[in-house]
């Protein structure tokens, strides 16, 4: 069972993620391909051990909040 801290950490990356992927939409590449671990981590203010604890990789993160996104309007 996760902690409190554990899922706002969680969501903490996840809405870094989601900012990085967006603002790097716009560029030549995609936002998904011009965005690093490094910066999601960055930017949530964690360690890159830290993001590896809750992720196995960047696409894991996009993929869990696109399944977070559906089932919200599901419901």
């Amino acid at each position: 069972m996760a902690t409190r801290k554990q899922d706002r950490t969680r969501q903490q990356i996840i809405e870094a993620a989601d900012e990085l992927f967006e603002e790097f939409g716009g560029s030549a590449e995609s936002g998904y391909e011009a965005t690093t671990i490094d910066l999601i981590a960055e930017r949530a203010g964690v360690s890159r051990r830290t993001f590896f604890n809750h992720f196995t990789g960047k696409a894991d993160v996009l993929l869990l909040d696109l399944r977070t996104a559906i089932e919200d309007h599901i419901v």
